[in-house]
């Protein structure tokens, strides 16, 4: 450099502003001049550098189409002559040399320039397709070890230089963004350089830290690099990189302090990329397992208000985003839920079969085999879901319990687990936002509904789920009995209605739990259900908690919750008067002050009260009479009152149908009519028909309803004038009506003549006489019209309707060769089969017992063949003694001690025509000698069971008729007693003596024919229909006309028309000889 004047050797002032480009680049020359390599260094390759940037920024913002193509043809001339295709040692080599200087001379601007412009460069030119192949070139040449080294510097930058960093991760979040994904194969291969602290990168930043900003600028940037590799990796790297548990434990760790649009994408990518990827279900669950599960849910705590305006600029909160995200994570498909059993624990044998040896007593459920010992603990598959669901807060957060409740519904088997870790009692009641979303927590988990069998894969298995667990899904180990007491004992109105609400929700969930018992196919199914209730009811607070917490309400809503739970849960087995409570509700109804939103929960209370008297034993009957009269008044009460209180009236023969109890609800409503004074007097008379049924029966003659019989002979017995007159024109509206629903008009005007001494009353009979009542009320949707007289005739089943009777009706068991065909050489097997029972060598301990069966059968079997030679030994023998043989062979069994007395009392069955008699009497009048209060039911239902089994031919058709069997269990079908179950069955029996077949296997008329002729079963099966419809009864109904069609159908036609011909002729002979008497 040449000196100045003054001798000294000065560097001139160089001017940068005349360095720094224009901005106006027109041509590849001009870019080469900016980007020249250059040893020195300085500000002027920063601007360089800084200009690239611009001007492909430039590119991709500029809207003239023209304009861009021409600097679009500047770009791709500059890089097709610093391609390494065209001679070069690698792409951009000036560019990337200058990168390598900048790092070498730790000139940090010119550092952190080169790879943010190579950043925007590629965002340039990822949409145009002539640079495809440049670009992936330059990825390439990006990628090699030189190059990596300097991204690995960047990476490792301080935290005083972010920026450095932020350049490189996005440099390389666009290299794996190029062409779709094409080169993340070979930045994953590069993963010990990129990603080698990375999980330090994706650490969180505190909000109190200083360059808060910066911290979060990078981990945002990892944070986007990670996602597009997941985006774009294959599934095998997927898992490798879900491997690495240091990175995603980094990333999840930090999500908290992410923006909600960065938490949004993040999900967005799990979601698409890995949880409905086809990777291996353990790569998810390493993924997902609970602590990373449990630092998602730490979302459900964001704080939307830290976020800044542009970074909440999304359409729904981070809150719903990761509840909608763990949702489906926990119970879709491709999530990490696994196929379970439901309510059956892992490893759990619901096929197994006991053990119980033959001569040991099998206690069924209670027995060690059976033993329920998953009490504290409850092995279960998804351990994963198991440990995450523990890690929640359900009292504090509503979304929280709303995932936990999601996630029971789709793994039953969770719920017994849940709550024998998490057993705290939830205790008193407390003003607290935490109790209340605890409390609404348990009452999701009881509305939960009951898995399909169980969660038993296919059908009901033989052994019912251990009761432990069931009752975890009923009614939660916290809910406990003394919580539930001071519950009630609240003075909260709310609390306490809530616990009312949640007692019934507990019977309802019951209720479908033991629906689900009854169609197990095992007797250990049946012992469950009632062990079930037994232990629900030791959950639940004693009724009289419930009566004092009545008492002590004030409030109607609060008492409308209270008696709605006790007509849920009253079985008929408590003591409980509602007349208190009755007469409470109407001093509420008669209050002035009273609100419209009251008074209808006042007539709700009503119809809770209606199915409590109807229920229980002890209301007395003045209570029930003034519920008639209330309902009466009041049409929104009628349907609760036929179907709670008609029932009753109809059980104890007060009323004789159900048109007589609408009878005497419209007598009761007819304006005028004293109510007080009325009710005083049903209530007698109701109470003398309920003692002395048969006194009044007498005078009906089972035509007319046994309560008009008494209200006609007390009414003589009142002595007051005004009570006299309101019940004697009450009796005439009630007589009145009962005349117009078809009740004997004779037997009616003889109970009318007592009235005949008050002119006032016989004014108003006089006045029906001359306009008898239309129809009486307004007909509900289940009851037929009053209007006129006849009942409709029953109404035939239609094709849809008709039931299949091989599926309401058991299959009848087959019976052993050796049993229903004796003949000669069966009859002397059984005989050495006995000898070998009488040998001191036989040990089996019921030989005695069994041998004496043997022998009556064999026994049985010669006198009848030397009886009655050449006839078939019926079948009510080997049903018997198959009956018998289970009997004796069980000494837990109802029939033990009934079977061996029978057995003892002769040697032989014949004649066999009190064989059937002594049986039914024995089985229908005698009381059992078991303890079990269910032994009556079960003992008569075995019984049936063996009668149908035993009529299968003529012979035994006519062996039942002279046994007079069904005359005696026709009766039973009637008896207000017997249980729909036995009902079936003696319909079962009616047709299987319409379905006898002959001697040859073929279907016999015989037996339709006997039951028409000499049972009358044609008017026995119409009162049957009558009496179902009546009852409500649809399924007994439809059985009832489907035997009568089968019935028809097999009856011999000729026979039955010749036979109903000459009993038309007898009573034509009968009418006339009656006329000729009474002329004489």
């Amino acid at each position: 450099m040449a000196k100045g004047g003054d001798g000294h050797n000065k560097r001139r002032k160089v001017s940068h502003d005349q360095l720094l480009p224009s901005g106006n680049i027109r041509g590849s020359f001009e870019l080469h001049n900016l980007l020249r390599f250059k040893q020195h260094g300085g500000p002027e390759i920063k601007a360089g550098i800084d200009e690239l940037k611009n001007f492909c920024a430039q590119i991709a913002a500029n809207a003239n189409s023209g304009e861009r193509d021409i600097q679009l043809k500047v770009l791709k001339q500059y890089c097709d002559e610093q391609s390494s295709s065209h001679g070069e040692d690698q792409d951009f080599s000036d560019l990337l040399s200058t990168w390598a200087l900048g790092a070498q001379n730790n000139d940090d601007a010119i550092f952190g320039a080169v790879p943010a412009a190579l950043t925007q460069f590629f965002r340039t030119i990822s949409s145009e397709l002539d640079f495809r192949e440049f670009g992936l070139s330059l990825c390439r040449t990006l990628l090699k070890r030189e190059q990596l080294q300097l991204v690995d510097r960047g990476l490792s930058a301080p935290k005083s230089k972010a920026f450095l960093t932020t350049s490189c991760l996005e440099l390389l979040s666009e290299i794996v963004n190029f062409d779709g994904g094409a080169m993340v194969g070979a930045v994953f291969s590069r993963r010990d350089f990129i990603f080698k602290r990375f999980d330090t990168l994706l650490e969180p930043s505190s909000r109190k830290q200083d360059g808060e900003h910066e911290r979060r600028s990078i981990r945002s940037h990892a944070l986007k690099l990670l996602l597009v590799c997941l985006k774009y990796l294959d599934a095998e790297s997927k898992e490798e990189m879900i491997s690495q548990a240091r990175l995603l434990h980094a990333c999840l760790k930090g999500l908290p302090s992410d923006s909600p649009a960065l938490i949004r994408d993040v999900l967005a990518v799990f979601k698409r990329c890995i949880i409905d990827a086809e990777l291996s279900r353990d790569s998810k669950k390493k993924f997902l397992n609970s602590n990373n599960l449990g630092l998602l849910a730490q979302l459900y705590d964001y704080d939307e208000s830290q976020s800044s305006h542009d970074e909440a600029d999304v359409s729904r909160s981070v809150r719903d985003m990761i509840h909608e995200f763990l949702i489906y994570a926990c119970t879709s498909r491709n999530g990490i839920s696994i196929p379970q059993t439901g309510w059956y624990p892992r490893e759990f044998n619901a096929e197994r079969q006991s053990t119980t040896g033959s001569e040991a007593i099998d206690l069924g459920l209670e027995s060690p085999y059976y033993s329920d010992d998953f009490s504290n603990s409850v092995p279960v598959k998804n351990s994963i879901l198991a440990a995450f669901l523990q890690k929640l807060n359900t009292g504090k957060d509503t979304l929280q319990a709303e995932l936990i409740v999601r996630i029971f519904e789709y793994v039953p088997e969770l719920v017994a687990d849940y709550f024998c870790k998490k057993s705290k009692p939830l205790g008193a009641p407390r003003d607290d936002a935490e109790w209340r979303g605890q409390f609404a927590f348990l009452f999701s988990i009881i509305n939960l509904p009951v898995p399909s069998n169980c969660g038993w894969h296919g059908t009901l298995p033989s052994t019912p789920p251990p009761l432990s667990v069931v009752m975890e899904s009923v009614i939660p180990r916290q809910l406990d009995r003394a919580s539930l007491h001071q519950s009630l004992k609240s003075e909260d109105d709310v609390m306490v209605i809530s616990a009312a609400k949640i007692l019934i929700a507990i019977e309802n969930k019951l209720e479908r739990v033991l629906s689900v018992f009854k169609d197990g196919d095992s007797k250990l199914w049946n012992q469950g259900a009632r062990m079930l209730r037994e232990t629900v009811a030791t959950r639940h607070p004693n009724f009289s908690e419930i009566v004092a917490a009545v008492q002590r309400a004030d409030d109607v809503h609060v008492r409308e919750a209270l008696f709605q739970y006790m007509a849920r849960s009253s079985d008929g087995s408590i003591a409980y008067d509602v007349g208190p409570a009755l007469q409470r509700t109407i001093s509420t109804l008669g209050n002035s002050e009273t609100t419209e939103d009251a008074r209808a929960s006042v007539t709700r209370q009503l119809a809770s009260l209606m199915k409590l008297a109807g229920a229980t034993k002890s209301t007395k009957w003045a209570s029930f009479v003034y519920l008639l009269a209330y309902a009466a008044a009041h049409d929104e009460l009628k349907a609760s009152a036929r179907d709670y209180l008609m029932p009753k009236l109809l059980e104890k023969a007060v009323l004789r149908d159900e048109k007589a109890f609408w009878a005497l609800i419209t007598a009761l409503g007819t304006p005028g009519t004293d109510a007080t004074r009325v009710i005083a007097s049903l209530d007698n008379c109701i109470s003398r028909v309920t003692k002395q049924p048969v006194k009044y029966f007498d005078i009906s003659n089972g035509d007319v309803s046994l309560v008009a019989c008494c209200l006609s002979e007390q009414w003589t017995y009142i002595t007051d004038a005004e009570a006299s007159l309101a019940v004697g024109l009450f009796a005439a509206d009630f007589f009145a009506r009962l005349e117009v629903i078809g009740e004997p008009t004779v037997i009616l005007d003889n109970l009318r003549h007592v009235f005949s001494g008050n002119r006032q009353i016989m004014e108003r009979i006089e006045k029906w006489k001359q306009r008898p009542p239309g129809t009486l009320i307004p007909a509900p949707a289940t009851t037929s019209s009053l209007s006129t007289p006849t009942a409709e005739p029953p109404r035939a089943s239609t094709a849809a309707e008709a039931l299949e009777l091989s599926a309401i009706f058991q299959a009848v068991q087959p019976i052993p060769t050796s049993l229903a065909k004796l003949t000669t050489c069966a009859h002397a097997t059984l005989a050495k089969l006995t000898h070998v029972l009488s040998l001191p060598a036989c040990t089996y301990s019921e030989r005695t017992s069994l041998h004496l069966l043997l022998g009556e059968v064999s026994e049985t079997f010669h006198s009848f063949t030397i009886a009655t030679p050449n006839t078939p030994l019926p079948t009510i023998v080997p049903s018997l003694a198959i009956f018998l043989l289970s009997a004796i062979t069980n000494p837990a069994d109802i029939m033990y001690s009934t079977a061996n007395r029978f057995l003892l009392r002769s040697p032989t069955w014949t004649p066999l025509t009190r064989l059937l008699p002594h049986w039914t009497t024995v089985v229908l009048l005698r009381e059992p000698e078991s303890d079990d209060l269910a032994a009556p039911f079960t003992g008569v239902n075995r019984w049936l069971d063996v009668l149908v089994s035993g009529l299968r031919t003529e012979l035994d058709m006519d062996l039942y008729r002279k046994s007079g069997v069904f005359e005696r269990l026709c009766s039973l079908y009637l008896a207000p007693s017997t249980r729909r179950e036995a009902r079936i069955k003696v319909l079962g029996l009616v047709h299987a003596g319409a379905t006898v077949v002959d001697g040859d296997g073929g279907l016999s008329s015989k037996g339709a024919d006997t039951l028409i002729t000499r049972v009358g079963i044609r008017e026995w099966l119409a009162v049957v229909q009558a009496r179902e419809a009546v009852e409500k009864h649809d399924l007994g109904r439809r059985v009832a006309e489907e035997v009568e069609r089968m019935l028809e159908a097999n009856k011999g036609s000729e026979y039955i028309d010749a036979w109903e011909r000459r009993r038309a002729g007898l009573l034509g002979d009968q009418g006339t000889g009656q006329k000729a008497v009474q002329t004489s």
